[in-house]
C-alpha cells in the first residue's frame, strides 16, 4: 500500500492481504496516515526463507513461460509507479503475451 498525493494505491498483494484479513488492511492504512509509524516485527530467518522461496517460484514460472516462447516484459519498481504505468500501457499496445509486475490505475 502506498500513498501518492493523498491517493491510496493498492497492490495485488494488498488485495490478497485484505481477503485474508481485513484488519491487517486497516492497520496498513492507518500506518500510512500516521506521523509516527507503528512498530513492526523484525525480519527473521523464517520470513526470509518464505520470501526467497516466493521469488524462486516466480522466477521458475517465468522461465517456464519463456521456454514456451511467450513474449514477456518485466517491469522493475525502480522507475516509480507513473513510469511503470506508462510502460505497462506501452507493452499492452505492443501486444506482448505477459507483463510481469504490471502497473494499472483508473482514477482513485
Amino acid at each position: 500500500m502506498q500513498r501518492q498525493n493523498d491517493k491510496l494505491l493498492s497492490s495485488a498483494s494488498d488485495l490478497v492481504a485484505f481477503l485474508g484479513c481485513q484488519h491487517l488492511s486497516t492497520l496498513d492504512r492507518q500506518d500510512l496516515y500516521l506521523d509516527q509509524k507503528m512498530p513492526r516485527a523484525a525480519p527473521d530467518e523464517q520470513m526470509k526463507l518464505v520470501q526467497d522461496k516466493g521469488f524462486a517460484h516466480e522466477e521458475s514460472y517465468l522461465q517456464t513461460l519463456r521456454d514456451q516462447g511467450l513474449s514477456i516484459v518485466e517491469l522493475k519498481s525502480a522507475g516509480g509507479f507513473a513510469h511503470n504505468q506508462a510502460a505497462t500501457l506501452d507493452a499492452m499496445a505492443q501486444g506482448v503475451d505477459l507483463i510481469f509486475q504490471a502497473a494499472l490505475a483508473d482514477g482513485a
